[in-house]
C-alpha cells in the first residue's frame, strides 16, 4: 500500500458485516414506513418525504 499507513490502515479495518447488516436494517424500516405511508402516496402521489418517514417510523416502533 503506497499511500499513508493510517489511510491504508482504515482501509483495512473497513467494517463491511456491520455496514451490511446496518444496510438491511435501513431497508427494513423504510420499508415498514413505506407500508405505513403507501395510502398517503397513493392518493396524493408524492414520493416518500423524511417527514413521512420519521412518522413511518414512530408507526412502526
Amino acid at each position: 500500500c503506497p499511500h499513508i499507513s493510517a489511510v491504508c490502515g482504515l482501509k483495512s479495518l473497513r467494517p463491511f458485516p456491520y455496514r451490511h447488516h446496518l444496510q438491511e436494517a435501513i431497508t427494513y424500516f423504510s420499508n415498514k414506513a413505506n407500508l405505513f405511508n403507501s395510502d398517503y402516496d397513493a392518493i396524493d402521489g408524492y414520493p416518500v418525504t423524511p417527514r413521512a418517514w420519521m412518522m413511518g417510523m414512530e408507526y412502526a416502533i
